[in-house]
C-alpha cells in the first residue's frame, strides 16, 4: 500500500509538471522591462579602474607603492583578457577566437580609432596566444574613465567591425554577392548583408543545447514581433525566427539541424545613421547572449512555479489521513487504552 501511495504521488507530480509546462503563460516578458546585459566586461572594468585609482594614489604620494597585478578575465563568446601591470603602466592582452576573420572588415582601423598608439600586437603569454594588446601609462592619461570604459568594451569594438563594414556598404547603395559570415562559436555564426533598398539584414545562427530551449526562444521571439504593433515601437527592426536557413543565406554552406535556429533582423537606413549606429551595433553584438540569458530566466521562473505548486500539493497529500477500518484504539480521560468496535 505504501508503494502504491508513493507511486500515485509521482504520477500526480509528473502530471502537475506537464500541466504547468503546457499552460505556462509568457506574458511576464511583456509586462516588465527586459533586462539588458552590459556590453562591457564588468570584471575587467573593475580591475582596470582599481589599478588606475591605485596608480593615481601612488603618483600623488598618497600610497607608498603601486601593487603589480596579473589577472585573467573571461568574457562571452570565449573571449579572454588578461591585465598585467608594473608600476603605473598596465597592459591588457585580449584573445578572440577567429580574430583573423575580423581583419577583412577593418577591425584594426576600428581599434586604432579607439585606442590610438596604445594598441599593440598580440603575444604569447602564459601559454595563451593573445591577438592584441593595449598598453597605457596612468601618468600620461588625461581621461582614465574613458579609457577604462573602452577597455571593458574591447570585445564589442572588435565585433563592431563587420557591422560597420556592411552598414557602410548599405549606405553607399552597394550589395554583396553573398552574405558576409562572422564565426563567433564553433557551431554559430552571424551573417550580414546589405539590401538593394539601402537597408541591411542580420541573421544569427543560434545553436540550442536543449530542444526545449528552442521552444522557449520561439515564444520569446514572437513577443518581439508583437511588440512592433505598439505605435511607439513601430520603427523597430523586423524580426523573424525560423528553423531553416533564410533566403539571405543562399549560396552559403550553412549548418542546419533540429536544434539550430535562425533569427533575422531587417534593418532600415534609419537604424544605422550616425546618431544611432553605435547603439544598434551594441544591441546586435550582445543579442545572442541576451537571448540565452532570458531563456534561462524563463526556465528558472517555470521551475520555481512548478516546485512551489508541487510542494503545496505535497502538503495536501500529507494532511490527508485515511479513515480507520475495524477496531480503533482510544484512550480515556485517565489515560487507559481500550478498543472501540
Amino acid at each position: 500500500e505504501q508503494r502504491e501511495f508513493h507511486r500515485g504521488q509521482l504520477v500526480v507530480h509528473a502530471a502537475l509538471i506537464f500541466v504547468h509546462w503546457s499552460s505556462f503563460n509568457f506574458s511576464f516578458i511583456s509586462r516588465g522591462a527586459m533586462i539588458l546585459l552590459d556590453a562591457g566586461n564588468v570584471t575587467l572594468r573593475e580591475e582596470v579602474r582599481n589599478f588606475c585609482a591605485q596608480a593615481k594614489s601612488f603618483l600623488s604620494g598618497e600610497a607608498e607603492k603601486c601593487r603589480s597585478r596579473d589577472q585573467a578575465v573571461l568574457d562571452f563568446d570565449d573571449v579572454e583578457a588578461r591585465l598585467r601591470t608594473e608600476g603605473t603602466t598596465g597592459t591588457v592582452f585580449v584573445a578572440i577566437p577567429n580574430f583573423a576573420q575580423f581583419k577583412q572588415f577593418g577591425v584594426e582601423a576600428v581599434l586604432k580609432e579607439k585606442f590610438g598608439d596604445r594598441l599593440g600586437p598580440g603575444v604569447n603569454y602564459m601559454d595563451t596566444d593573445y591577438d592584441l594588446s593595449i598598453t597605457f601609462d596612468v601618468a600620461n592619461e588625461s581621461n582614465t574613465d574613458a579609457l577604462v570604459e573602452d577597455i571593458a568594451l574591447v570585445r564589442r569594438h572588435v565585433f563592431a567591425a563587420p557591422f560597420k563594414h556592411v552598414f557602410e556598404l548599405a549606405a553607399a547603395g552597394k550589395t554583396l554577392d553573398k552574405a558576409a559570415e562572422v564565426k563567433v562559436r564553433s557551431s554559430e555564426s552571424i551573417f550580414l548583408t546589405p539590401t538593394k533598398e539601402g537597408g541591411a539584414v542580420v541573421v544569427f545562427q543560434v545553436s540550442f543545447s536543449e530542444p526545449n530551449d528552442m521552444i522557449v526562444a520561439d515564444v520569446f521571439m514572437k513577443e518581439f514581433r508583437e511588440a512592433r504593433r505598439d505605435h511607439s515601437l513601430g520603427q523597430a527592426p523586423s524580426v523573424a525566427f525560423q528553423k531553416t536557413a533564410p533566403q539571405e543565406l543562399n549560396g552559403l554552406n550553412v549548418a542546419q539541424g533540429p536544434q539550430i535556429g535562425f533569427i533575422s533582423f531587417g534593418l532600415f537606413a534609419r537604424h544605422f545613421e550616425s546618431a544611432r549606429i553605435d547603439k544598434t551595433i551594441t544591441s546586435l553584438s550582445t543579442f545572442r547572449n541576451f537571448l540565452h540569458y532570458h531563456i534561462k530566466c524563463a526556465k528558472a521562473y517555470m521551475h520555481i512555479r512548478m516546485r512551489k505548486r508541487v510542494e503545496s500539493f505535497q502538503q495536501i497529500l500529507n494532511r490527508a489521513k485515511p479513515e480507520a477500518v475495524g477496531q480503533v484504539q482510544k484512550k480515556t480521560a485517565s489515560g487507559k487504552s481500550f478498543l472501540q468496535k
